[in-house]
């Protein structure tokens, strides 16, 4: 969602996000699920909600901006699954937040 949402700002097309990870806040926050039904009927419904978008060092996003730690485990998490490949689920967690 974080590298696709600034093109589809600029371009001004709607965005429907697919909740696959571990977490999604931005999908349970606005009702969307995984289902490919309720996916079918949102495009079919065609709403559009407008949300606030924030900047932060030049990068747009739409729901938070992490700083400190919570930013630092969160980098550690990300650089660990590009790494091995794996999806992440809450014990990737563990052993960041140790550290």
């Amino acid at each position: 969602m974080s590298r696709a949402a600034p093109s589809a700002i600029e371009a001004g097309i709607p965005v429907f996000h697919v909740p696959l990870g571990t977490e999604s806040f931005f999908a349970r926050h606005w009702g969307m699920k995984r289902d490919t039904a309720g996916v079918v009927r949102a495009i079919q419904a065609g709403r559009v909600v407008k949300s606030d978008v924030g900047v932060c060092n030049d990068r747009a996003f739409l729901l938070m901006c992490s700083a400190g730690p919570d930013a630092s485990i969160t980098a550690r998490v990300d650089a660990n699954r590009r790494a091995t490949g794996r999806a992440s689920g809450h014990a990737m967690y563990v052993t960041p937040i140790l550290h």
